[in-house]
């Protein structure tokens, strides 16, 4: 069984995780998800984020070790079975609390529509 987790808020101001470029469309970038990891032992604590990105290549990750003041991009999330390379709608990252077959506890499980 998954150990209790708890909720405490982190309040800053400043963090910026991405910046639109010159010229993109006035939305912006929406539907951001993020979540803390707290099984990944080396990794507890840090930030995993994305959001929409109308752009056709995938869905990017972020990550932030300081609690979402600064943000690095770690990856982008590509469709596996299609080719297609189109996730980019309502992006969600989740964190395994237990051993699922043969993914372990903290596995970090990413989906997002094809757009």
């Amino acid at each position: 069984m998954a150990p209790a987790m708890s909720a405490r808020a982190v309040t800053y101001s400043g963090g910026v995780m991405w910046q639109p470029p010159s010229g993109a469309p006035s939305y912006g970038s929406p539907y951001a998800h993020a979540i803390r990891l707290q099984l990944s032992t080396d990794s507890n604590g840090a930030l995993l984020a994305s959001s929409e990105r109308y752009s056709g290549n995938g869905m990017p990750v972020y990550r932030s070790t300081d609690s979402g003041r600064t943000w690095t991009q770690i990856s982008t999330v590509h469709d596996q079975v299609n080719s297609w390379n189109t996730i980019q709608l309502e992006p969600v990252m989740y964190e395994l609390p237990q051993a699922v077959g043969s993914f372990p506890a903290g596995t970090i499980i990413a989906a997002g529509d094809l757009g």
